[in-house]
């Protein structure tokens, strides 16, 4: 005897749940209506503010990442983070699903990265890298540790006008 078609009275797991709320089975594809220096216009794109996209060329299969920057009459403007080459009217754009995350491991000292965070030398990521997000909330002032450490940058002029303390946080 076979099961198959068959369904169960058993209530579904409330974290199962939870994971699908807000999932669609529909692929959104927009559509680049104009390029305008450095800066995309796409159109047919549920985007949000901060999410990342992928720009597909038709004619080389070539991926082009950007960030959603601004929103306007329905469109959704985009920063592309590489070079436009190939990039035409008509070309497809996606909502990168993947959460925007980098590896991070103790093999990785003295690798230099590029603004993705991918290595720029012939560095590959070991299994022990663990990704984290590169958007997080900030943590409550008032629960870090109080700064009574001198933090000496080398520079003088910085060090006698402008004195940073170990662990504070800049810019």
């Amino acid at each position: 005897m076979s099961n198959v078609g068959t369904t169960t009275d058993a209530p579904a797991e409330p974290a199962i749940l939870k994971n699908l709320h807000g999932l669609t089975s529909v692929r959104h594809v927009g559509r680049v209506v104009q390029a305008y220096g450095t800066s995309l216009t796409v159109s047919g794109l549920p985007a949000r503010i901060g999410q990342r996209c992928k720009i597909t060329d038709k004619e080389s299969g070539k991926v082009l990442l950007a960030d959603v920057v601004g929103l306007r009459d329905g469109l959704a403007i985009l920063f592309p983070l590489g070079n436009l080459t190939g990039v035409a009217v008509d070309s497809a754009v996606t909502i990168d699903e993947n959460e925007t995350s980098i590896p991070v491991s103790d093999a990785m000292c003295g690798t230099v990265l590029n603004g993705l965070g991918e290595p720029i030398s012939d560095f590959t990521f070991d299994s022990t890298a663990t990704r984290y997000p590169l958007e997080s909330d900030s943590p409550n002032p008032l629960s870090r540790p109080p700064i009574t450490e001198k933090f000496v940058t080398g520079v003088k002029s910085l060090d006698a006008f402008l004195t940073v303390g170990e662990g504070q946080r800049l810019g």
